[in-house]
């Protein structure tokens, strides 16, 4: 893997890390207005580091994990018993 995917790996776990913080602005002493302020602030910026890391990745790289993610999904979706 090189620097520049390692970069882009590492932007995309950063923007879920920073996704994360969200949750913890319920938990600040910010007012209500604040807190919203704040919470668009932290997605936006949750938002760049995920495009960026996935513009640093390549379209490959990034379609390779697209699908790992999906096929993970898609199997523990066929293992749970069907609805009736």
């Amino acid at each position: 893997m090189t620097f520049r995917q390692r970069c882009g790996l590492g932007f995309i776990i950063a923007s879920f890390v920073i996704w994360g913080c969200i949750l913890l602005l319920p938990l600040t002493r910010l007012p209500g207005v604040e807190q919203i302020m704040w919470g668009s602030v932290i997605y936006a910026v949750s938002y760049v580091f995920f495009f960026a890391g996935i513009a640093l990745l390549g379209r490959e790289t990034w379609t390779r994990i697209k699908s790992r993610v999906l096929r993970f999904f898609r199997s523990s979706r066929d293992e749970s018993p069907p609805e009736s």
